[in-house]
């Protein structure tokens, strides 16, 4: 900010610019008619500009608009030449605090050309980073940096990648002549993209491209995790090529493999009593080629924990991909190289999806720069680098391409980045660091500005000085400073401001197709894993039912029930207590883990432990009182109180979905915990200090999954992982955790439209990860059970 007697001078001077304007019109209209001054009037020029028409001033009318024009003009022009020269010759910026002035260092460069790094606006010139040059920007607000990203993105040149969170960037987003905008949307929402169709060649599955894929996927956060981190990077790579092998069995022009496929395959070890015991299916099938045989036997060589730690890492990372839109968004061929240059690529990462796009972002980063030719210009956008999970291609220091990245604040970037800050660090040339807030957040930064010259130190530049907290203090709003290892003392100058609204609508994209069905040869493939028999050796398969073989369905009563219209026939023993539907109308009904079979007449599920812990109970309530309306967004009730209108009850933090915290999304839901700091300020504020503070055995935690129009599709309510679960699998069954301990149970919702009701399921945690199963299987039961 300029001081306040120069910016009153300027507003004085423009007042007096235009006052004298009039005036200069009317005396020019004179002179050039003639006529004696003594006819002067300010407001002359209005009275002949209003007369033009007239046959008598018609000869003079070119010579008074010409003199009209100038009059009003001249005195506005030399104004802002004025302005423009004084910005020129005086700093706008003093010196505060131990910084050098921006017209003293050769930091940096005028912006005359496309594809700089815009840093600041000075003296009327747009000024940026050295052509090659990194740059990291960490201001206490996103708006504030997101104003740098705006700017270098507005002039961009070459290829450019932006990380897009919520489509901040694509709303401002223009497409330049002879330059196109590519939008990669894997989360759904527009054209279909494969992450690992990078990897897809004319022979398939690239085993060098999939490793490198992997190391971006399950990065090594410490030296400690190195071996089970190997492990899980060749179980990936080796279930990828599972998946290639099937695909070619069929057609050797087969499409590429989709991460979802890889899931689908992982999702069939739920019928196997064990994870080693599908493996070990999966070695032997004649489809499976040797890399991939190879891989698994490698996989097999761990112990059962190890196999399990492996396996949890790699579900846990394809996840997302259970959901069927961010599954449908994944499937298709692979991207033309000419689509990536000479284009703006906005990978478009909605706020909910941040905390799982790792492996989304890996993939477009290796596949943008795959499709470039060496030495072509490129740039990577990246805004909010904090809240994206880390980024191994940015702490590759064989990448060679430029990056600009903001952050709220550049100690929180280190502490996320851990061990790998010191080379991410070195990723950037210089740092641009705003005015902070308050003081810890000041001697955070002056603390993190010393690491970020340290680690520079090793490259042969003279170390710069970075800046105390009490020099940061100093800074006003809207001051910055610069720190880069070339000019030993920190640069200050004005922050970049952004007064661009969004772009509606938003530019055209290339179209890259729709997305491909799941093979059928996979299909075929994964319904002959279902169906496999268990090794020798094994206990039965967690699919066989529990019922003795003289007690088949076949000699089981059916009971028939009504839900609303649509009438059923059930086997008697499926029934709660084996008596037939309620008196209400409603209807419950039970069965056991794993087999989803009811057990046999007369026998209750009260009567073992064991029947007891593998009871599922389902629950079907036929919805009346409700609209069509109400009824689709029935499950809203479930994350929000009772009354949404009551402010108080708005703010309770275990009632509402949005004053929970959201987790990374898991199982294809996303888990939604209690803030309990902030639900003890809660109830500190509502009932004081003596109030108890909430324990986690009073406040489940939330899984959820929303559908297209954001209300909730499943909704799922299980006892808080705080707590340590009592239950736990065996050989596919549940039985009670050695150690003891609460058993940890779910309640779990979801609607079934064309039956109008809505399902209710009870069971144990342990078996939440398999929700899509029992799903598909109530959903199963009552349209085979229907009686037409």
């Amino acid at each position: 900010m300029e001081p306040w007697f120069w910016r009153v001078g300027a507003a004085v001077s423009a007042l007096g610019a235009c006052a004298i304007a009039p005036s200069l019109a009317s005396g020019l209209i004179l002179f050039s008619l003639g006529l004696p001054m003594s006819a002067f009037a300010p407001g002359l020029w209005h009275d002949y500009w209003q007369v033009l028409d007239q046959p008598a001033y018609r000869p003079y009318a070119t010579r008074i608009a010409i003199c009209a024009g100038a009059g009003l003009v001249l005195p506005l022009l030399l104004w802002c030449l004025g302005i423009v020269f004084w910005r020129r010759r005086a700093p706008s910026v003093p010196v505060s605090g131990p910084f050098d002035r921006l017209s003293a260092s050769s930091l940096l460069l005028t912006a005359i050309k496309p594809g700089v790094i815009h840093v600041t606006k000075e003296r009327g010139r747009t000024l940026g980073a050295p052509d090659a040059a990194s740059v990291l920007v960490s201001a206490p607000y996103y708006p504030e940096a997101h104003a740098v990203v705006l700017a270098s993105l507005r002039h961009a040149d070459g290829s450019t990648l932006v990380i897009d969170c919520g489509s901040r960037s694509l709303a401002f987003a223009h497409a330049a002549p002879g330059r196109t905008v590519l939008r990669l949307s894997p989360f759904g929402g527009g054209p279909a993209w494969n992450p690992l169709a990078g990897a897809w060649g004319p022979q398939g599955l690239s085993a060098d491209e999939l490793r490198h894929l992997a190391a971006g996927w399950f990065p090594e956060a410490n030296r400690h995790e190195r071996f089970i981190v190997s492990h899980t990077r060749n179980a990936f790579v080796s279930l990828a090529h599972v998946v290639a092998d099937v695909l070619r069995s069929a057609h050797n022009d087969a499409p590429p493999a989709a991460p979802g496929d890889i899931h689908r395959l992982c999702a069939q070890a739920v019928h196997y009593v064990s994870r080693r015991a599908f493996l070990q299916t999966l070695a032997e099938r004649p489809e499976v080629g040797f890399q991939a045989r190879g891989g698994l036997r490698g996989w097999l060589g761990l112990d059962d924990a190890g196999i399990d730690i492996v396996w949890k890492r790699v579900s846990d990372v394809l996840a997302p991909f259970a959901d069927p839109i961010v599954d449908a968004a994944t499937r298709s061929e692979r991207l033309a190289p000419a689509s990536w240059r000479r284009a703006t690529v906005y990978l478009d990462v909605p706020d909910r999806w941040r905390t799982a796009s790792g492996p989304f972002i890996e993939s477009a980063i290796r596949q943008w720069q795959a499709a470039l030719d060496e030495g072509e210009s490129s740039l990577l956008l990246a805004h909010a680098l904090d809240t994206l999970p880390p980024i191994a291609a940015l702490t590759d220091a064989e990448s060679a391409w430029r990056c600009l990245a903001t952050t709220r604040g550049l100690s929180a970037l280190h502490d996320h980045y851990g061990n790998n800050a010191i080379t991410l660090d070195r990723r950037f040339t210089a740092c641009v660091v705003h005015a902070p807030r308050d003081e810890a957040l000041a001697r955070r930064e002056s603390d993190a500005l010393k690491q970020f010259v340290a680690a520079h130190r090793d490259d042969g530049h003279l170390a710069s000085t970075p800046a105390s907290p009490t020099g940061l203090m100093s800074l006003r709003a809207g001051e910055q400073i610069v720190v880069t290892p070339s000019v030993p003392t920190p640069v200050i100058c004005r922050t970049l401001t952004s007064s661009r609204k969004p772009n509606t609508p938003p530019p055209q994209t290339i179209d890259q197709g729709e997305a491909m069905p799941v093979s059928k040869s996979l299909i075929a493939f994964l319904a002959a894993l279902s169906a496999a028999p268990v090794h020798a050796g094994e206990s039965t398969s967690s699919h066989a039912p529990l019922a003795p073989p003289d007690k088949t369905e076949a000699a089981v009563p059916t009971v028939d029930a009504k839900l609303g219209p649509h009438r059923f026939r059930f086997p008697k023993s499926m029934y709660y207590q084996q008596s037939g539907p309620d008196s209400d109308g409603g209807l419950m009904l039970n069965v056991q883990w794993p087999s989803l079979q009811p057990l046999p007449m007369g026998i209750d599920y009260h009567d073992t432990p064991e029947y007891f812990l593998n009871n599922i109970a389902i629950d079907l309530d036929p919805v009346k009182q409700l609209t069509d309306a109400e009824y689709q967004t029935h499950l809203r009730r479930s994350v929000e109180p009772v009354d949404p209108g009551d402010p108080r009850q708005r703010m309770h933090p275990a009632t509402n979905l949005d004053q929970r915290i959201e987790q990374n999304p898991i199982y294809g839901l996303t888990p939604y915990y209690v803030d309990f700091d902030k639900f003890r300020t809660y109830y500190i504020k509502r009932y004081g200090e003596r109030a108890r503070s909430p324990t986690p055995s009073q406040n489940a935690d939330w899984f959820v999954r929303m559908g297209p129009n954001g209300v909730p599709t499943t909704f799922i309510e299980c006892s808080s992982h705080l707590i340590q679960d009592g239950a736990r699998l065996e050989n596919g069954r549940i039985v009670d955790a050695r150690d003891g301990g609460r058993r940890s149970t779910c309640r779990h919702q979801f609607l079934i439209p064309e039956y109008r009701v809505v399902v209710t399921l009870s069971y144990l945690r342990v078996v939440m990860p398999n929700w899509q199963r029992l799903e598909a299987f109530v959903r199963k039961t009552l349209k085979d059970r229907e009686v037409r």
